[in-house]
């Protein structure tokens, strides 16, 4: 498996489309060159990606009803999706791992879904500590979130 950066867009679309379980519902960030995507891939073809927003408006670009101050130097994790039939293999974590150390002198926030308990579980697992709760409405319900962060520190490039 190696990651690359902003290829495969088209196996991306099909990844989403089958697997975004719910949890995720921005599918136009794939094609739009204001997103990094880090891609996971095996033999040729994409298995896991994660789209991150370099940028310290994310609050406000998502809309998001909380107030953090948060530094120029930021990255956000703005989605990740992982094939189906390829859950369970590490590909997320990988690609948190290949983000941190490419983004070593930021600080990377990431949001999910307190239901979410696979993507929680990467985010605690690669080091993100939770810093507040917050809800916001969808499509006419109330959602739940955390708000995860790791700040920048040069010793994450360290890691393995």
């Amino acid at each position: 498996m190696e990651i690359l950066e902003n290829v495969l867009s088209e196996e991306l679309g099909q990844i989403f489309d089958e697997n975004n379980q719910n949890f995720v519902s921005d599918r136009d960030c794939l094609f739009d060159d204001n997103f990094l995507k880090l891609v996971a891939v095996k033999n040729g073809h994409a298995v896991a990606f994660m789209t991150l927003y370099v940028g310290s408006d994310f609050i406000e670009k998502e809309e998001y009803p909380i107030k953090l101050n948060v530094t120029e130097k930021s990255v956000y994790v703005w989605n990740g999706i992982t094939k189906k039939g390829c859950e369970g293999k590490g590909y997320q974590s990988q690609l948190m791992q290949y983000m941190k150390n490419k983004f070593y002198d930021y600080d990377i926030y990431n949001v999910v879904d307190i239901s979410n308990k696979a993507s929680n579980h990467v985010c605690e697992k690669s080091g993100f500590k939770k810093i507040l709760n917050f809800s916001k409405e969808y499509d006419g319900a109330i959602e739940n979130f955390a708000l995860y962060k790791i700040t920048a520190t040069k010793d994450l490039i360290n890691e393995k």
